[in-house]
């Protein structure tokens, strides 16, 4: 996915009636300026010399279950098993990772067991869905495979608005002069999202702090998800410690803090 953060030149401030007047598209040259001067604004892990790495994942159900509410089974059957189920992410030099899990204790009768099998699937669904954010702002670049040839810049005063329309994708990203991503909408294989980040500033670019969501597939089909990170100094990299995720679904708000540990990475 092409994903974008802005500015070629710093300015002062200017009022809307000023965006209006000073609203203008970046030619070719300028385009690739302004992608390659973003390309590095950001601290991204493959450039550091990051070609990928397998750590444990470990969500803590007993928050997600209270902040969901659970029943005396759950309690006293279900989260026994849950405790115990190992996850494990692998993610490669491109960001493209996946999650699997492993858990060794049987449920005691089929009821549990279906269950149990609801609460890992929801939970892997939770991991891969904030890392197929994360990987593309922290793994690759967030311009990884971009080409000013189909890529419409506009010098809006204060911001950039960058898009991308074809037949895959439709995106519209709001951009601030010091190459911060602001927000971005995007539609891609039937699904839209719409992402608020923020960002801390680091000795090796912007990284990305936190952000919220909206992802959906249709009308009545959205979900709010909100996501904030935690990272630690493993053998030179910045990868995840922690990652606190509240997803609203239809039951209730569920608030699920993950921990990482027990990295392997491989290096360039």
């Amino acid at each position: 996915m092409f994903f974008a953060p802005a500015s070629i030149a710093q300015s002062e401030p200017a009022t809307h009636s000023q965006e209006v007047q000073q609203s203008s598209r970046l030619n070719a040259n300028e385009r690739k300026v302004f992608l390659d001067k973003a390309q590095k604004a950001y601290s991204v892990l493959s450039a550091q010399g990051l070609h990928g790495f397998r750590c444990r994942v470990q969500p803590d159900f007993d928050v997600a279950f209270r902040t969901l509410g659970t029943d005396a089974v759950g309690e006293s059957q279900l989260l026994p098993i849950l405790r115990k189920v190992r996850f494990q992410v692998v993610a490669g030099a491109d960001g493209a990772a996946t999650v699997s899990h492993q858990s060794d204790e049987a449920p005691p009768n089929q009821q549990v067991g279906a269950r149990v099998t609801q609460s890992i699937g929801g939970m892997d669904q939770v991991i891969d869905g904030f890392l197929q954010t994360w990987a593309p702002f922290a793994i690759t670049s967030p311009f990884a495979g971009s080409d000013a040839a189909h890529v419409e810049i506009e010098d809006i005063g204060t911001k950039y608005r960058l898009t991308v329309k074809d037949a895959s994708i439709d995106l519209v990203m709001m951009i601030r002069r010091d190459f911060v991503i602001e927000q971005f909408d995007v539609a891609v294989s039937g699904k839209n999202v719409m992402l608020r980040p923020e960002w801390d500033a680091t000795p090796k670019g912007w990284r990305l702090a936190s952000y919220e969501g909206t992802y959906g597939s249709g009308p009545g089909q959205s979900q709010q998800l909100s996501a904030k990170f935690e990272y630690q100094d493993v053998e030179g990299f910045q990868l995840l410690r922690s990652v606190d995720v509240t997803v609203q679904l239809p039951a209730g708000t569920v608030h699920v803090p993950i921990a990482f540990s027990e990295y392997q990475v491989k290096k360039f």
